[in-house]
């Protein structure tokens, strides 16, 4: 049931980036772009969720099934290495872009400064 859900899910992502509202040009984003950005990075979200947890229960029928081992510590293990790397880059770009645009401050005030 969970992967029909996560497959109807994912067709309407991707009629949801066909359809996309085009940026708004010179005033930048429009409040319609706005609402699509929110709506696609949070059913993506839904999608990404659905499937970590229904790949966790895969592998419980399968072990079940099967008589084998369960696999789930190691799926969540390499679930939680991927969140950190995620998180980590998610912050060097935080600090990257803070340090980027002090710089750019710092410079352009340099050079305002040679003109007088």
């Amino acid at each position: 049931m969970i992967g029909l859900v996560i497959f109807i899910l994912a067709l309407v992502q991707l009629l949801n980036g066909i359809l996309r509202p085009h940026v708004g040009g010179d005033h930048g984003v429009t409040p319609i772009r706005r609402k699509w950005q929110i709506l696609h990075k949070c059913l993506g979200s839904a999608i990404v969720i659905l499937s970590v947890y229904n790949i966790k229960t895969g592998l419980d029928y399968y072990s079940l099934r099967y008589s084998t081992w369960n696999w789930n510590p190691v799926y969540l293990a390499w679930i939680a290495i991927v969140a950190v790397m995620i998180a980590g880059k998610k912050l060097k770009g935080l600090i990257f872009v803070e340090s980027e645009s002090a710089k750019s401050l710092s410079s352009s005030d340099e050079s305002e400064d040679d003109k007088f």
